[in-house]
């Protein structure tokens, strides 16, 4: 029951993306994903599922333990988004208070990688923290400003849902959606004084959005 739960959710989630992408190209919103002067990261907007991400996800799990549902199924639902991009209605791209962008990262060989270090680690000093699955960059980071510790859910974690850690609201994965999507993927919005929110653009962007 709990394992519907969370696909269904993640059923919800990729229906407002698939939503929310397109309408973002409708106001010229330029992804960096999609600039020819971008750096190497992020490789795509959006991907959806695929084997190799599948793949991957065994493969972490299998070193360091289960994900939390909520985490898997938007892996076998959703895939991976990224966000982060400009436009001049969104005033705040490389001011404080920053957009921060919703971003998700796919599992790729950068995070096995990062399982070889800690297993690594492990092996050398014996046991420590728990292994810290890294799904985006900070908000800083977003905005091509060096800063903090990446945004990541700790493993193995067998529960519905878990804590994204690194992250400014403090709250689970699930919730930190929920954000997102409030505020048309750019949760940042949520800290400008009511009176200078783009309401009329976050009308726009969420329009049809399902519930989470």
């Amino acid at each position: 029951d709990a394992l519907a739960v969370a696909r269904e959710t993640m059923r919800r989630a990729r229906h407002n993306i698939d939503l929310l992408i397109p309408r973002l190209r409708e106001i010229d919103f330029l992804f960096q994903a999609e600039n020819p002067d971008k750096p190497i990261y992020p490789d795509a907007v959006f991907m959806p599922p695929s084997d190799s991400m599948r793949a991957f996800i065994e493969q972490i799990e299998n070193g360091a333990g289960a994900l939390p549902m909520s985490l898997r199924a938007w892996y076998e639902i959703v895939g991976s988004v990224n966000l982060m991009g400009t436009h001049p209605g969104v005033r705040f791209f490389e001011d404080e208070p920053l957009a921060d962008p919703l971003v998700v990262d796919p599992i790729s060989d950068y995070h096995l990688d990062l399982l070889a270090d800690w297993q690594a680690d492990r092996a050398e000093f014996g046991e420590g923290e728990p292994f810290r699955l890294e799904i985006a960059p900070d908000e800083y980071h977003k905005a091509n400003i060096s800063s903090g510790a990446p945004y990541s859910i700790a493993i193995p974690k067998r529960s519905i849902d878990a804590r994204l850690l690194e992250e400014w609201h403090d709250t689970t994965f699930v919730n930190y959606l929920r954000i997102c999507f409030r505020f048309g993927g750019f949760p940042g919005f949520e800290r400008l004084p009511e009176s200078e929110r783009p309401d009329d653009l976050i009308a726009f962007l969420t329009q049809d959005f399902l519930p989470l």
